[in-house]
């Protein structure tokens, strides 16, 4: 049951925290099967479905370590409302996922993935669309440069608090790097 407020809003950061929680329960409590894509992208629309009565967004990111060589990892990305992943690595900014919402009929919403490998100092970035209104694609490239989550969010933090309009905007900044065992991933979220 959705908690509400005397005013019959939608209590956001308990939501949040609810639908969060459902999707670890969904994806990490139910057989994967053969392909681990497809229950990412299964997870999500399961998530939507259940959640139909309110819009989702979000990108959901797995990260499977690889032996490949040069390789850290294959990433598997889906979302679904609106908003972007994207990557810098060596300096070069890649869209790995864009997501608009898109209605079919009330409550359908497409859900938009994608998968790549992941390679050592690989920075990555994931939005809602009302960041990318937001924070210009030059101005992220430069907080990405820093190569530093916790740089990357203090520079962006500014550009977003300063606006009047922020209520929907969530961000999540990642830095891979390869440890003597497994994939060591380094994130933050910007501050509040």
């Amino acid at each position: 049951d959705l908690e509400r407020s005397a005013e019959s809003e939608l209590d956001l950061p308990s939501f949040g925290k609810e639908v969060l929680q459902r999707f670890h329960e969904l994806y990490y409590g139910a057989e994967i099967g053969d392909s681990l894509f497809e229950h990412l992208r299964g997870t999500l629309r399961a998530i939507v479905d259940e959640f139909a009565e309110v819009r989702i967004e979000g990108i959901a990111v797995v990260i499977l370590p690889t032996e490949l060589p040069g390789k850290l990892g294959i990433c598997y990305l889906a979302g679904v409302g609106s908003g972007s992943a994207l990557a810098l690595r060596q300096n070069q900014m890649y869209r790995l996922i864009e997501v608009t919402a898109f209605e079919e009929r009330k409550g359908a919403y497409e859900i938009v993935s994608s998968s790549g490998f992941v390679l050592d100092g690989d920075v990555f970035f994931l939005g809602t669309g009302d960041f990318f209104r937001l924070v210009s694609l030059a101005t992220l490239k430069n907080a990405l440069s820093f190569h530093d989550p916790q740089e990357a969010s203090s520079f962006l933090a500014p550009q977003v608090h300063g606006s009047e309009d922020n209520s929907g905007v969530a961000a999540v900044v990642a830095l891979i790097r390869k440890q003597a065992r497994g994939v060591q991933m380094t994130q933050t979220l910007p501050e509040e």
